[in-house]
């Protein structure tokens, strides 16, 4: 507003023309910090989700920006939010690849006790609490999808008959693994996956039970039959519930 009223013409109005230029001028700032937040707004949640999964976004607003836009309170909230999300992250990068007791045990060590800065230790405390039960929930629901997205397990392509075979060999390990790691039952395919296999079973039935002098089972996906060594083929379907 200054630009307007320390200027020699805007002294000259009377007063009811001054009452007009700054409501003008207000509508106009009004106007132009709703359509900043508008682009803000995508920007701060695509901030929110980088940190909170570890990730630097690509663009992190700056605590000016947000009270600029969204006004001291709400700008001032949003900016200690976006500082909680890259504590939670950090505490997510830290817990994702330990085993629960090890979780636990840091948990344990974490936990504050009355004295100076207590409510800030407290806070580290919730949110490393509360990055253990995410990653926890995101690996019980689906083990081997959680493991995939970490980079721990290989994808399958059940469409490739030439690598489907090897690909199923080297999951049979990975699910092994993952399964200590993350303290969860045995599993072998992601919830996708396994509805995408049963289905290829189905169809291919009875033919997969065809146990060859090689010592192998045969798997007949859409065409054609592969051969998996019989104690991989075990362990796979152990591993499947079958």
């Amino acid at each position: 507003m200054a630009a307007i009223t320390d200027t020699p013409y805007f002294h000259q109005l009377s007063p009811q023309d001054q009452s007009s230029a700054l409501s003008g001028m207000a509508e106009i700032l009004n106007k132009q910090r709703q359509a900043s937040r508008v682009v803000l707004d995508g920007v701060v949640n695509d901030a929110s989700a980088a940190l909170r999964n570890g990730q630097q976004p690509q663009v992190m607003p700056s605590r000016n920006q947000l009270i600029s836009t969204y006004g001291l309170v709400q700008g001032g909230q949003l900016y200690t939010q976006l500082q909680n999300d890259e504590a939670f992250g950090n505490n997510v990068k830290l817990v994702k690849n330990i085993p629960p007791a090890q979780q636990q045990q840091l948990l344990e060590q974490a936990k504050p006790e009355t004295g100076p800065n207590y409510a800030e230790r407290l806070k580290n405390y919730e949110q490393l609490q509360s990055a253990i039960s995410a990653v926890n929930s995101a690996g019980n629901a689906d083990p081997v999808a959680f493991g995939i997205k970490e980079g721990a397990v290989g994808q399958i392509d059940f469409t490739d008959l030439n690598s489907l075979q090897s690909s199923m060999q080297a999951r049979a390990v990975q699910a092994g693994r993952i399964s200590q790691q993350y303290g969860t039952p045995p599993t072998l395919l992601t919830k996708a996956e396994a509805k995408q296999f049963s289905t290829m079973l189905s169809q291919s039935a009875p033919r997969r039970c065809a146990y060859s002098s090689t010592g192998s089972w045969a798997i007949p996906p859409a065409a054609g039959c592969i051969d998996v060594p019989r104690p991989s083929w075990e362990r796979i379907t152990r591993l499947m519930g079958h």
